[in-house]
C-alpha cells in the first residue's frame, strides 16, 4: 500500500512539475520497479529463486577475484568504469562493474545468499571472506558499514552466535586492520577516503540536505518533480561551484530519503520511508518461520541503510536488486500460503 501511494504521489508530482517528455521517463521507471517486483512474485518458484541466488554467488566470486587483482597487481585489469583513488597510488576496485559501490553492494548481497543457502561451513566461510575482501577493496565507506551490519545482524540475531566468539572475531579483525594501517598511515590520512570526511565544507552532503530542508516548505505537498529546476540549480551552483552538478548532469542529493522529499514532497517521502521500513520489519518477522526470508530481510537492510547517503530510487542500480529480492520474498510468501492451505 505504501509503495502504491508513493508511486501515485510521484506520478502526480511529475505531471504537475515536469515537462511531459522528461516526466514520462520518471513515471516509466517507477512502473518498471513495480513490474519487476510483481513479476518475481508471480514466478513463485523456489528452484528459480535458487538459480538467481547461485548467479549472485558465482558473479561475486568472479568480481571479488577481479577486485583483488585490481588492488594488488594491475589496477586496470578488466576495469570498465571509474578510476577513483583510494590511498597512495591505489585505485578503488570496481570488480566487473563500472563503479566501486556497484561492486560492493553486489558482493554484500552475494554474502547474504551465501550465508543462507550454502550448507558446507568451510565453503561458506571461504566465500564470505572472499566477498568481504572484495567489499573492503572497494574503499567505499558506506558499504563497509553495511557489510558489518549485515554480518552482525546475521550472526547475533539470526544464528545467535555467542557474544564472546563474536567479540574475539571483531578484536582479531580490528588488530589486523590496525597493524596494516600503521604501515600506510601517511597515505591513508592524505587519501580522499579520509579527506572527504574530515573536511566539513559547504561542498558536502550536509549542504545538500540543508538545501532540501530550507526549500521544501515552498512546495511541501508535491515537491519539485525532479532536479532540473531553478531552485536546485541556484543552490547546487552555490554549494559545489560545479555547473554539471547544478544542472543535474552529474551527482545527486546523495540520499534516497532527501531525494524523495525534495522531488516528490512530504507525503511521498513518508510513503517511501514507510515502504522501506515495513518491508524490513515484515521479513524480520517472517524468517523465524522460513530461513529463506533472511535474504530479502538482509537486502532490505542494505537498501534502507544505503539510501541514507546514496540515491537509490527505482531503476537506479541497487533498486533493481532490491525489487528483485522483495519480489522473491513475496513469491515465497505466496508459496507458503499455498502449502499451508488445506486440500479441498
Amino acid at each position: 500500500m505504501a509503495l502504491f501511494l508513493f508511486v501515485s504521489l510521484l506520478t502526480v508530482s511529475v505531471l504537475v512539475n515536469v515537462e511531459f517528455s522528461e516526466g514520462l521517463k520518471i513515471i516509466i521507471d517507477a512502473v518498471a520497479f513495480l513490474i519487476i517486483l510483481f513479476a518475481l512474485r508471480l514466478m513463485a518458484d523456489r528452484p528459480s529463486y535458487d538459480v538467481i541466488g547461485k548467479s549472485f554467488i558465482i558473479g561475486g566470486v568472479i568480481s571479488s577475484i577481479v577486485s583483488l587483482v585490481q588492488l594488488t597487481i594491475q589496477p586496470f585489469f578488466l576495469r570498465i568504469g571509474d578510476t577513483r583513488p583510494a590511498f597512495g597510488g591505489l585505485l578503488r576496485s570496481n570488480g566487473i562493474f563500472s563503479t566501486e559501490y556497484y561492486n560492493s553492494y553486489f558482493l554484500i548481497i552475494a554474502v547474504a545468499w551465501t550465508l543462507v543457502t550454502v550448507k558446507n561451513n568451510f565453503l561458506k566461510s571461504g566465500l564470505v571472506i572472499l566477498f568481504s575482501m572484495g567489499v573492503i577493496s572497494s574503499f567505499q565507506r558506506m558499504s563497509w558499514i553495511i557489510l558489518i551490519l549485515v554480518l552482525v545482524t546475521y550472526f547475533i540475531f539470526i544464528r545467535k552466535l555467542a557474544i564472546d566468539k563474536l567479540v574475539l572475531m571483531g578484536i582479531s579483525i580490528a588488530t589486523l586492520v590496525l597493524s596494516l594501517s600503521i604501515f600506510y598511515y601517511q597515505d591513508i590520512m592524505n587519501s580522499s577516503l579520509v579527506k572527504d570526511r574530515l573536511t566539513d565544507s559547504v561542498d558536502g552532503r550536509k549542504g545538500y540536505y540543508g538545501m532540501v530542508i530550507d526549500n521544501i516548505g515552498k512546495k511541501p505537498w508535491l515537491g519539485y518533480g525532479d532536479l532540473k529546476n531553478e531552485v536546485y540549480y541556484t543552490n547546487l551552483l552555490r554549494i559545489t561551484g560545479d555547473r554539471d552538478r547544478a544542472t543535474a548532469k552529474t551527482g545527486s542529493l546523495h540520499s534516497g530519503y532527501f531525494s524523495s522529499l525534495y522531488e516528490y514532497g512530504i507525503p511521498a517521502f513518508i510513503s517511501f520511508t514507510l515502504f522501506v521500513l515495513l518491508s524490513v520489519i515484515y521479513y524480520a518477522k517472517a524468517f523465524k518461520n522460513n530461513p529463506y526470508y533472511v535474504i530479502p530481510f538482509l537486502v532490505g537492510i542494505i537498501f534502507m541503510i544505503g539510501n541514507l547517503t546514496n540515491t537509490f530510487l527505482f531503476l537506479s542500480y541497487i533498486s533493481v536488486l532490491y525489487a528483485t529480492h522483495i519480489g522473491i520474498g513475496m513469491g515465497l510468501n505466496k508459496l507458503d500460503s499455498e502449502e499451508s492451505r488445506p486440500p479441498i
